[in-house]
């Protein structure tokens, strides 16, 4: 990437677009620093007729990605179905033992990085748009 003075900068960023359903929104607050906004996406891929999902811990970024994820936070808490098409960025896997459970013990890996953006919304299948919700 070139910047302003003509300069390559020694930052790549990589991007993740995708369609998911929402799992999870939670507002963290922590002792010292701001509070921000995680959610989980179990993102779709594969053949229609073979859906396979892989998952996603993310911390959404900017006023309005964050904006759009709170105005679906309640609908994700009443149980309804919430797809999103996404943009991640800096996806990394984060390695962790499983604490309880069937599988306590074992090793297990998630995916994290940034929700950057939402380009829609859908809610039990009706298109959801959250400046409509806020009139």
């Amino acid at each position: 990437m070139e910047n302003k003075t003509g300069d390559y900068t020694a930052q790549y960023d990589l991007y993740t677009t995708g369609v998911g359903y929402l799992r999870s929104v939670k507002e963290v607050n922590l002792e010292q620093g701001l509070p921000f906004t995680t959610v989980r996406i179990s993102a779709l891929r594969g053949d229609i007729t073979a859906l396979q999902r892989t998952h996603f811990n993310v911390v959404a970024m900017g006023l309005e990605t964050t904006n759009f994820v709170r105005a679906l936070e309640p609908e994700v808490d009443d149980g309804s179905r919430v797809l999103i098409k996404f943009k991640l960025s800096d996806i990394h896997p984060h390695l962790f033992y499983y604490e309880s459970g069937q599988r306590e013990g074992q090793p297990g890996v998630s995916m994290r990085g940034r929700l950057i953006g939402i380009d829609w919304a859908r809610v039990n299948g009706v298109e959801f748009n959250p400046l409509e919700e806020a009139e």
